[in-house]
Order: C-alpha cells, then sequence, then structure tokens
C-alpha cells in the first residue's frame, strides 16, 4: 500500500479547482517562499494527524471533526485553513493510494470487473482507492450562555475504487442536511449517511441479511456510518428477521439498529487509505538540536514525531533488534538491523565512502538506567565526542537517517528541508542516501529550496538508470511559484538522463543570475584596464 497523488481545493493559495500533484517514488517540491510549497505536504500530514486521533480513540465517532491543530501540524483556524480566509468556503483535500485483493474479493462482482478477474494470472489484483473529503464549518449547540463554538468538520467524502483509470465501485459518506437515516438506538446516532450501489451490496451478498430501507427500485442503498477519523467505520442497520430466523433460531427479534461491518471491498479500501496515512512518517523543518544528556526510561514508548529528539534516542536504544531494508551500492537489496545500518550510511555522510567502518560511528553511553549520552567519531584522530560538540548537522540528519532506515517498503517519508544545517558536500551524500533507500521500496516526499539536493538526486537516478538499477519516473519534481491569484506549479519530467527539458528560467536561476552579474563585472573591469592603459600612454 502506497500514496499515489495528493489533491487541494480551495486550501489556503490553491483556489478554485483542485490541484493534483502525482507522487513519483521520489517526489520533490521546489520555490520561493510563501508560494504553497508547504501547503502540499502539510496537508497530507493534516490527514495523517486526523487517521491517528481516529485510531488513539479507539471507538468510531459521529463526529466528523477535522483537527486542525495537533501534534503533527497546525494549520490554525479554518478561516486561515480555507482559500482567502472564508471561514464559509468548502476546503477539499484527496489522496490516492494502492492497495492489492486476491482475486476471490473481487469475484463476481459485476460486468464491470468480470475481464479484470479472468485476465488476471496472480492471486492478487492491484487496486487505487481514490477519496475526496469536502470540509466545512459547524457551529456547535448553545450551552447556556455560552458562545456557541464554531468548529471544522467533514461534509462528504467521494470514494472510488479503480483499476487501469477505470472506475469500479463508487461510494459516498456525506452529512445531509435533514437525515432520515440516522439510527433510532441513541447510541448509535449519527447524522452521517453513507451510500453505495444496491447491486454492489447485492453482489456481496449484502441485502441477505441487512434489511434495506427505502424505495425497492433505487440504484442506491443508503445506511448511518459511524466514523473512525474521517474514513467510515461501520455501517448501521437492522438485519432481517428472516435471516435472524436461519442463523439464530431462538434468538429474541431486535427491532433496533446496529453497528454492521463495511462489505469487503469498501473496507479493504478504507483500510488502504487509513494504514498509507498512518504508516507515513514526518520530519519536520525545526528538527530538535543535539543535548549533552538524554533521560529516556528502557521502557518509554516511541514518541509521535520522527523529528523529536526522543524518538531518535528511543529508536537507538533498540537499534541492534530492529530489522530494516536497506539498500547498498554494490549488495543491493537486504535486510540488517538498524544498528548496523545507521554506522554504515553514518559513515558515508561522513567520509563519502561506500565501506563499513572499523569503529562504529555513533556510540551511545549509558550513564544510568535512563539517561544516555550520544557521542560522535570526530573526522580528527578517530575519537568520538558528545553530539552536543559536533554542531547541528549530525543532529539534523539523524531523524531523516532513521525514519527512512526504519520505513517499510511501499511507506512514505515527508522531509521538509532536508538540507538544514548540512555542508552541500553532506546534502549530496544524503541524496545519495534517499536515492538508496527509493530502491529499497521506499517513497519519499520532500520540499527542499537546496539546489544541491535536487541536482544529485537527478544524478544519482541517472547514473543507476544507465547501470539498469533504476527506472523511468523514478523522481518528479514540482515547481511553485507566485502567480497572480495562485500559484504557477509546473511538473518538470526528468528524463532517464537527469536531464530536465522544461526548466523554467527562475527555477534555482539564482546560481545563472550571479554567473552573469560576475561575468559582466569581468567585462567591465578588463574594459576599465584597457581604458586606463590607453590613458597611460597618451
Amino acid at each position: 500500500m502506497s500514496i499515489r497523488s495528493i489533491e487541494l481545493k480551495d486550501v489556503r493559495v490553491f483556489s478554485h479547482k483542485w490541484w493534483s500533484f502525482e507522487l513519483a517514488p521520489i517526489t520533490v517540491i521546489c520555490g520561493p517562499n510563501s508560494s504553497g510549497k508547504s501547503t502540499v505536504l502539510k496537508s497530507l500530514i493534516l490527514l495523517k494527524q486526523n487517521m491517528e486521533s481516529g485510531k488513539t480513540a479507539g471507538v468510531p465517532s459521529t463526529s466528523g471533526l477535522l483537527a486542525l491543530g495537533g501534534p503533527l501540524v497546525d494549520m490554525g483556524s479554518y478561516a486561515s485553513f480555507a482559500s482567502k480566509g472564508q471561514a464559509d468556503a468548502v476546503a477539499g483535500l484527496g489522496i490516492r493510494t494502492s492497495f492489492a485483493v486476491s482475486r476471490q474479493a473481487i469475484a463476481g462482482l459485476g460486468s464491470s470487473l468480470v475481464g479484470l478477474d479472468e485476465s488476471a494470472s496472480e492471486s492478487e489484483v492491484e487496486l487505487e482507492c481514490h477519496v475526496r473529503f469536502r470540509f466545512g464549518t459547524w457551529q456547535e449547540p448553545a450551552r447556556g450562555e455560552l458562545p456557541r463554538a464554531v468548529r471544522s468538520r467533514l461534509r462528504e467524502a467521494d470514494f472510488s475504487i479503480m483499476h487501469d483509470e477505470q472506475v469500479l465501485l463508487s461510494w459516498k459518506v456525506e452529512l445531509p442536511e435533514n437525515s432520515s437515516y440516522a439510527a433510532k438506538s441513541s447510541y448509535l446516532k449519527t447524522p452521517y449517511v453513507l451510500s453505495m450501489p444496491r447491486s454492489y451490496l447485492e453482489e456481496a451478498g449484502g441485502t441477505e441479511f441487512i434489511a434495506i430501507r427505502g424505495r425497492g427500485d433505487s440504484t442506491d442503498v443508503r445506511f448511518g456510518v459511524l466514523l473512525q477519523g474521517l474514513l467510515p467505520s461501520m455501517m448501521i442497520g437492522r438485519l432481517r428477521t428472516a435471516w435472524m430466523k436461519e442463523h439464530a433460531p431462538g434468538a429474541v427479534a431486535d427491532p433496533r439498529d446496529r453497528a454492521i461491518p463495511l462489505p469487503p471491498l469498501i473496507e479493504a479500501a478504507v483500510d488502504s487509505i487509513r494504514a498509507s496515512l498512518e504508516d507515513t512518517r514526518y520530519i519536520g523543518p525545526l528538527r530538535a538540536p543535539a543535548q549533552r544528556v538524554y533521560v529516556s526510561p528502557a521502557d518509554a514508548e516511541t514518541q509521535l514525531l520522527e523529528s523529536d529528539d526522543d524518538y531518535v534516542i528511543q529508536s537507538l536504544r533498540v537499534a541492534a533488534v530492529c530489522t530494516v531494508h536497506d539498500w547498498r551500492p554494490g549488495r543491493g537489496l537486504h535486510e540488517t538491523d538498524l544498528h548496523e545500518a545507521l554506522q554504515y550510511w553514518l559513515h558515508y555522510m561522513r567520509t563519502g565512502m561506500h565501506s563499513s567502518p572499523r569503529t562504529d560511528e555513533l556510540v551511545l553511553d549509558l550513564l544510568g538506567d535512563s539517561i544516555i549520552q550520544p557521542r560522535i567519531r570526530s573526522p580528527y584522530g578517530g575519537r568520538a565526542y558528545a553530539m552536543a560538540d559536533s554542531g547541528f548537522g549530525y543532529s539534523q540528519a539523524l531523524p531523516i537517517l532513521i525514519a527512512s532506515l526504519m520505513a517499510k517498503s511501499g511507506e512514505t517519508v515527508v522531509i521538509e528541508q532536508p538540507e538544514v544545517h548540512l555542508h552541500p558536500a553532506l546534502q549530496l551524500r544524503l541524496a545519495d542516501f534517499i536515492v538508496a533507500m527509493s530502491s529499497a521500496g521506499k517513497r519519499f516526499l520532500i520540499e527542499t529550496h537546496s539546489e544541491h539536493i535536487v541536482d544529485a538526486l537527478r544524478v544519482t537516478l541517472a547514473e543507476q538508470q544507465l547501470e539498469g538499477t533504476a527506472s523511468d519516473g523514478a523522481c518528479s519534481v514540482y515547481y511553485v511559484e507566485v502567480g497572480e491569484n495562485w500559484p504557477r506549479v509546473t511538473n518538470l519530467s526528468v528524463k532517464s538522463d537527469g536531464t530536465v527539458s522544461d526548466w523554467p528560467a527562475s527555477f534555482f536561476g539564482e546560481s545563472r543570475l550571479l554567473a552573469k552579474r560576475l561575468m559582466t563585472i569581468r567585462v567591465e573591469a578588463s574594459r576599465r584596464r584597457a581604458g586606463h592603459a590607453r590613458d597611460h600612454d597618451a
């Protein structure tokens, strides 16, 4: 399962239409400050934050509230989240994920799937799930003399399952103005409604045991639905009396609505969205600086934020027993433990050499049961010094190395400004590391201002394609710049040789501008020297 695209509509500067960003194995977003780059990344993390909050709650919900502020990202109020500060605007976010289902799961689901099932030779079929969420504001009921709070809330979500761009199944979750489908039982009452094709529910066997409300000739069936985060979790319906008598003889007929699992294919698609977002790893632009010592109990739980120093130290404590998927030149894809992989890549970051270090690059000194001092190998004499005495670079790079190594194949690592506090030489080596992790099946979404990282990614991928170890389309670069009313987004096509045919003049044009100014200075200085020489001769 992996995330294949991100979409925004009427979110901050991305207004008036759906803006789509297709994600390659490595996707880079560049552009001037305040052009909208970070909004793309933060929108994805906002969806993750709401999946995490639903997971933390542990029980289905009926609120559909959008958590704009939280431990991962703070988008401010709804007015600052929606385009042009309009509190009454309908803002939209969407993603597309891939997932695999068994051929048995799609067998007999209608004529549109028959050909797909018959032509499949593998035991599983790769599908995609596309969802678009739409949000608005909602005023809570009055409570005495307290002012009515305005909350952000899910209005509707459109889902579809696709194969080769063909839509196989569509369904919707919505918040009707006056819902007549709310469950009668007070503990299951929900304002949200799920609608799906009646034909699919019949083919999935749902109509055999679920009582259907509404007209029998309707093409869609509707149920109340409980949510977990922003996604449907359980339908609300009533079991058919005849089915109860046949399958549960002696059971007391219960006329009340009850929670019913989602149909299998819909549940698999929803699970792919939830898992893809929950498994996304996020390293923000403000990584914690190195401390001299850390207090980290051995039984402490890993923190939510990959850029936190607690997350780094807790990961290092279990590094020797944590299995990761690594990729290295000459060795390819392999399994190893986090400790060994981290020592290798730290050695490469320091020396630029692809070889295993003779001694550990990173040493953890246990000064007590809960007190740890990390030390980094020095380039002078091989001694290790406290990481706090080694500048900011290692503390900024470590979260990226650890999160990327610990990611599994198909999972997405989101990194804002990976170049922070890194010398250009280390930026190039970090780009090499990202390409290596991409070769291990991990996916990256990167926002950067570094020309070095973009160029290094292009060159390294071109070298791998020349050697046959990388495929076309391994890297996509979006250039976002300020437009008159909304951003101008250019999807740069990176060719197999690393070149870009449609390179905008403003894309990292500062180097060329400085070179032009320097050439102008040299020409003018030469002209003036020639003039002085003529005056002297005269």
